[in-house]
């Protein structure tokens, strides 16, 4: 059913990102606002996903001919998931929303080395739940979208999405840049191979009287989030000064 653009629509309007974002994230992790990342200096924010929208879905479903059949069921499907970062309690949500439009859910979570061997080799599977870095150069999302990449399990194949990539990527000038990367974000959210959810976001709890983490000042996240090689107690440091 993929291979319809609109079956693809309905999906993405089915998915409530504000109930994901608060009852798996609690609110940490802020919902998608488009194809690629909110904070990339390339984001194109004109460059829309299907809002919420269940009558829609519905109604796209029904033109695409997957009518509701006994129980109110149009199709069964599989979510596939590696069980990190809050996805197995989205799929879960998924599961109730997919519900509403007649979608059936089975959620299968396995471990990472399992999901990539099913998921990103083999591309044996209905739906999966996955993430991954899309930065820091905006050219990085490539391997999402692009002909043959390695995170490309969709099997997605666009030659102007490449094209534009290929462009962006040997360009000089930074505003050159955006604009391919913008234009190439536009068709991703007509094509919708792939539907982003929330931005996850990493929490870093540390006591307050301690300095020399990554996200202080002095190292501005260039060293690693677990390098605590640099930490140390600013009391403790001013003890030592006073003697």
């Amino acid at each position: 059913p993929w291979d319809d653009i609109r079956v693809r629509r309905a999906i993405a309007m089915a998915v409530d990102k504000e109930d994901i974002a608060k009852r798996v994230y609690e609110g940490f992790s802020p919902v998608s606002r488009g194809t690629y990342l909110s904070n990339s200096w390339a984001f194109n924010p004109n460059a829309k996903e299907p809002a919420y929208n269940l009558r829609q879905a519905e109604a796209l479903l029904d033109e695409a001919g997957f009518r509701r059949g006994p129980g109110g069921v149009r199709m069964r499907v599989t979510i596939s998931d590696s069980i990190t970062l809050g996805f197995k309690e989205t799929n879960e949500v998924l599961r109730e929303q997919f519900k509403k439009i007649g979608i059936e859910v089975r959620i299968e979570s396995i471990e990472w080395g399992a999901f990539t061997e099913k998921v990103l080799k083999k591309y044996d599977f209905d739906l999966a739940l996955l993430g991954g870095p899309h930065g820091p150069d905006p050219d990085v999302f490539c391997n999402f979208v692009c002909t043959g990449q390695v995170r490309n399990s969709m099997g997605y194949a666009n030659s102007k999405v490449d094209e534009l990539f290929a462009q962006a990527r040997a360009a000089g000038d930074r505003n050159a840049r955006k604009r391919l990367y913008g234009q190439a974000q536009e068709i991703l959210a007509q094509d919708l191979p792939r539907f982003n959810i929330v931005e996850y976001a990493w929490a870093y709890v540390h006591r307050a009287d301690w300095e020399g983490f990554y996200s202080d000042k002095d190292y501005q996240r260039k060293i690693p989030r677990y390098d605590l090689s640099h930490v140390y107690s600013k009391r403790a440091l001013g003890s030592q000064l006073r003697k």
